[in-house]
């Protein structure tokens, strides 16, 4: 379980701050909602220090991408039972400069269920919010994820991948590459790598240029796979500038 998690995992580097100047911004619950203020942007950061509802006004700290490639946004906040503002992390779509205020009176957002998703997001940001969980799951104990937590990150990843997240792409055909949590099966693994790769995200072309120089699980095509890597590459993916560097 653990080699599963690491090797979904690999390649990443630490938290990248992309500091801007702090300005006041709204949460906005009917991008992601309702909106839980989240301890850190790490996939295991699960502890929930509050709940905004839709309309107060936040400040921004930084804009920050996690090591797993996830937009949050650092906010300073007054908490709502204490009075003093303290800080804490949201995903990036749920602040903007304004936003609708439907919610009555301006009451609390309720907590959702532990396992749910929310049918008034857009597919984009549904297909983000599956991904980032299914990475949560695997997270768990430690990167000791336990057969049922890998099973339901399969399901997230097979539903953010079918709505186009390249994120749940990657990870969904890692799985089976891996043949963890579901029957080893490269040729599928490998589409999804290619599917996430066409959309730019490094770690899926390092993992499509491999494939297509073994033809593993695809036509061998050293042309293409030289191609992969480089883009790979030039977005600074470690693994892929190592190995042009071996093939040279």
């Amino acid at each position: 379980m653990m080699n599963c998690a690491r090797a979904l995992l690999a390649g990443y580097g630490l938290l990248l701050a992309l500091a801007v100047n702090a300005r006041a911004e709204v949460i906005c619950n009917a991008n992601v909602q309702p909106t839980n203020i989240r301890s850190g942007p790490g996939a295991k950061d699960y502890a929930v220090v509050d709940k905004l509802a839709n309309g107060v006004e936040v400040k921004v700290q930084d804009h920050v991408v996690n090591a797993k490639g996830f937009s949050w946004a650092k906010i300073e906040f007054p908490h709502s039972q204490t009075g003093a503002a303290t800080t804490g992390y949201v995903m990036g779509e749920a602040v903007s400069t304004e936003c609708s205020t439907t919610e009555a009176n301006g009451a609390k957002a309720q907590s959702p269920a532990p396992d749910s998703t929310h049918s008034g997001d857009s597919n984009e940001t549904r297909a983000l919010l599956l991904a980032y969980r299914g990475l949560s799951r695997l997270g768990r104990n430690d990167d000791h994820p336990t057969e049922e937590d890998k099973a339901a990150a399969f399901a997230d990843f097979t539903k953010s991948a079918k709505l186009g997240d390249k994120h749940g792409q990657y990870y969904l055909g890692m799985m089976y590459v891996r043949g963890d949590g579901v029957q080893e099966d490269l040729a599928t693994g490998v589409k999804w790598l290619l599917r996430s790769a066409e959309q730019g995200l490094p770690d899926a072309q390092y993992r499509a240029g491999l494939a297509c120089l073994g033809g593993h699980g695809v036509a061998k095509d050293p042309q293409a796979g030289i191609a992969w890597l480089q883009k790979a590459a030039s977005q600074g993916n470690e693994e892929a500038v190592a190995t042009l560097k071996k093939l040279q």
